[in-house]
């Protein structure tokens, strides 16, 4: 069966007899508007005494999964989905993970639920307790995360069931609720998620987690999958609403199965930044003027809440600190959770810039081959635990098992910290992959249609200096020599150029980047048809986190391809090419000295969000 075929397969009615049906419920999803892996849903019910009771519905992937089959051994082998921007390479076949297994609306699907409750004010309810368990659910419609902040925002006495209406939101069919469901009823839902999810979001970095957001970018493709246009791409309050309910199920998860297996979970850590790092950024930044503190994750939080209200030249400087704190970051990594006497109790298995004391993946099993082992887990943490009688407003009482957990997954720690390993290292891989793919795409995007941006100097040596551009989430280092210019050059505060003999004692709050402009400066490419400035006896002086005017372009050969900044003149501008064709930088001499597609879509123009980055992922994208 390949993915997109409508395939014969139904759940068997003896499956459905063995899990609790919820298909009655209200369950909607929201992922990316070209998302086909639907791994996770949510639910909502008020009840009697005002709390809320939510459900976080996750793909089961573990029915279609049979431990040590082929298929197991090969997901097993591959750990992860690998997305590139024009395409993705999955961890199951398609005919799975985006068919049999994912969330698709108004179809029945196998899940593994989680239900907790919450207070309005996103506090975590003690009673009744979390709810974990087998389910049969019907989505009654996917949306994006676009729609969903419509509907959000959108006052609710204007919202109709109606055509017309739906076409005003641009919504697809999938998009339009199931027979029964008012898309009023999704709304009101999603107005409640979204009031909880705020308050709890406030709660989580009050009480100690760390954020440190980073531009995105993403591309527009054409019908040969390359790129024609990009795009900074907006993180919604929609987004952070799903990411609150996958952290907090991918919490309570984690306490559940180190609970039952207190030596044998696999779970998710991240430790503390670099403490060498860490220093040196720290005196980078009080040197600077900006002085942070950073024992915990909770103390950095609130530095750069205070940074927030600095401004360095109409720029934040909360996202400048964000950016240069990613580097003492260290990547978080799966282990079991048993720890070994030379082992630091207390954070070898925290999670530090979540600040929690457990944390796994259960939410992504279509992607991940950890989420499918923890659902393996969490089975046998029900039968050696069982479920609290209550599990959510109009469904029965239920164990949350539809049968016995095989014995061939109660794995001991030597399993699940080999298992652990090969997921770190495939994870890695595929970051890597995804940045290269963001870099070789940007390259090609730039090529027909070069950009000029302001971007930030965040450091300075005597030779070269490194710039971010912080929208589009881009760091790239650039070289004194390779600007063409009269003169430049850096210098102390005095006006003497930094040599080798001197950089060292001369403050980076002292250093600063000399450029006289010619006369009629080169400011743009030799091949390309931007207009000459004229920049008579212009001088910059600029220092480390002022604004540096930058023309990107692409670098083709000698590979790998990749962009190329180059220092112009803050009058520089692009002049609009004659013809489509005539854009674009094609200069391939010289050297770079700067460090969630599908390949079957059809469409003219797909848009695919990806992450560009060299810096590692934290927090804010861990879920």
């Amino acid at each position: 069966l390949s993915a997109s075929s409508q395939s014969p397969w139904a759940i068997p009615q003896q499956v459905i007899d063995q899990r609790l049906d919820l298909r009655h419920k209200r369950i909607c999803t929201i992922d990316p508007t070209t998302a086909r892996d639907l791994d996770d849903a949510l639910s909502i019910d008020k009840l009697p005494n005002g709390s809320f009771r939510i459900g976080v519905h996750i793909a089961d992937v573990t029915y279609f999964l049979k431990p040590g089959s082929e298929l197991d051994l090969e997901a097993k082998r591959r750990a992860t989905t690998i997305y590139l921007v024009q395409k993705s390479l999955p961890m199951l076949p398609r005919v799975l993970s985006e068919n049999l297994c994912s969330l698709a609306p108004k179809v029945d699907r196998l899940a593994f639920s989680c239900f907790f409750t919450m207070s309005d004010s996103g506090k975590l309810v003690d009673e009744p307790k979390p709810w974990f368990g087998k389910t049969v659910i019907r989505t009654c419609c996917q949306l994006d995360y676009g729609t969903a902040q419509k509907l959000v925002d959108i006052d609710p006495q204007n919202i109709a069931d109606s055509q017309d209406f739906y076409d005003t939101l641009e919504m697809p069919e999938r998009m339009v609720p199931i027979s029964g469901v008012s898309l009023k009823e999704v709304a009101k839902d999603l107005r409640a998620f979204d009031k909880i999810a705020k308050a709890r979001r406030k709660h989580r970095f009050d009480t100690g987690s760390l954020s440190l957001d980073r531009g995105k970018v993403g591309f527009a493709l054409d019908e040969n999958q390359l790129p024609i246009d990009l795009f900074v791409y907006e993180r919604r309050d929609s987004n952070k609403m799903i990411e609150e309910f996958m952290l907090l199920a991918n919490l309570l998860v984690a306490e559940k199965i180190k609970s039952a297996f207190p030596e044998e979970a696999l779970i998710r850590m991240q430790p503390p930044p670099d403490a060498k790092q860490l220093q040196d950024m720290n005196e980078f930044l009080k040197d600077m003027g900006y002085p942070i503190q950073s024992k915990t994750a909770l103390e950095l939080h609130k530095s750069l809440q205070a940074l927030d209200q600095m401004l360095v030249g109409g720029t934040s400087m909360k996202a400048i600190a964000e950016l240069l704190l990613t580097k003492p970051m260290q990547l978080a990594q799966y282990r079991s959770s048993g720890v070994d006497e030379k082992e630091d109790k207390k954070t070898s298995c925290r999670h530090w810039a979540l600040n929690f004391e457990s944390y796994t993946h259960f939410t992504s099993p279509i992607r991940r081959y950890v989420d499918v082992i923890v659902h393996r887990m969490l089975a046998h943490a029900i039968q050696k635990s069982p479920n609290p009688q209550f599990t959510t407003k109009g469904a029965p009482s239920a164990s949350g098992l539809d049968s016995e957990p095989p014995s061939s997954t109660l794995y001991d720690k030597d399993t699940i910290d080999d298992i652990a390993t090969n997921c770190n290292l495939r994870k890695l891989a595929s970051k890597q992959a995804q940045e290269m793919s963001s870099r070789v795409f940007l390259a090609l995007c730039l090529k027909s249609k070069p950009l000029v941006k302001d971007a930030i100097v965040i450091d300075m040596g005597y030779k070269s200096f490194k710039v971010m551009i912080l929208d589009m989430g881009i760091d790239a280092q650039v070289y004194i020599q390779d600007i063409k210019a009269k003169e430049a050059y850096v210098a102390n505060k005095a006006g003497e150029k930094l040599t080798d003999k001197n950089e060292k004692d001369t403050p980076k709050s002292e250093r600063f980047i000399h450029i006289e402009w010619f006369d009629d400066a080169e400011n743009d490419d030799e091949n390309t048809s931007e207009k000459k400035k004229k920049n008579k006896n212009k001088t910059e002086k600029i220092g480390i986190f002022h604004k540096i005017r930058v023309h990107m372009t692409a670098k083709m050969s000698p590979p790998p391809l990749d962009m190329r900044l180059r220092v112009v003149g803050k009058d520089f501008t692009l002049a609009r090419p004659k013809d489509s064709g005539s854009g674009g930088n094609n200069d391939d001499e010289g050297r770079s000295h700067d460090k969630n597609g599908d390949a079957d879509n059809s469409s003219s123009e797909v848009k695919r969000q990806v992450s560009y980055s060299i810096d590692p992922a934290i927090a804010s994208d861990d879920f």
